[in-house]
């Protein structure tokens, strides 16, 4: 049988980012940042000179995209999804990031069979495309359903409340939300089962 190609975005889903992010602000410049609401809240609470300084030193100092935690059940969720198919991480970061993200991965012994870190552009452009994307952005949820035939799953979090998902069935494209582990292999299994048919 075939074996499904998933793609999995880090920031977000796995990773817990804007966690991180808090903390270093909080510690720099004294911020008391709440939970992220929107997709550039943080972004919009801080001095620019600081959020700057947070994509620079934030990055290279304090390891931004090497020290964070990840969110609960993400290295059994990994581990299960790696016995459905292959796992194509594809992540949004900037280039002075490279080493601490394979540092993080390579900590947590995440199964990755194929890694793709962009600094621009759109992760439609990975090719070949998966059969099934996992992520939290609104903008990239809208770029592959768009521009791929792969089932994306909206992993629910505040910053993409606002963003329709246009269908329920995962063998059809477009996207479904998912909260849990569960619900993401649940997914991925009903597409593996469909397009390996």
């Amino acid at each position: 049988m075939k074996r499904i190609r998933i793609g999995v975005d880090v920031d977000g889903v796995l990773y817990r980012w804007s966690d991180t992010a808090r903390w270093i602000l909080h510690h720099a410049f004294g911020y008391n940042l709440g939970d992220s609401t929107s997709w550039h809240y943080l972004k919009s609470q801080v001095k620019p000179a600081h959020w700057d300084w947070l994509w620079r030193t934030g990055v290279e100092v304090y390891g931004l995209f090497r020290h964070g935690n990840l969110y609960p059940g993400s290295v059994e969720g990994m581990k299960e999804l790696s016995r459905l198919g292959d796992i194509v991480v594809i992540t949004m970061r900037p280039r002075n990031a490279m080493t601490d993200t394979l540092a993080w991965l390579s900590y947590h012994q995440l199964p990755v069979d194929e890694l793709h870190v962009l600094d621009h552009g759109r992760k439609s452009s990975v090719q070949p495309h998966c059969d099934v994307y996992i992520d939290d952005s609104p903008d990239v949820y809208e770029d592959l359903t768009a521009n791929t035939s792969g089932v994306v799953l909206l992993w629910d979090r505040p910053w993409n409340q606002d963003v329709p998902v246009r269908h329920k069935r995962p063998w059809e494209p477009g996207g479904t939300r998912v909260s849990s582990w569960d619900e993401v292999i649940e997914q991925v299994r009903l597409t593996a089962w469909e397009r390996c048919l």
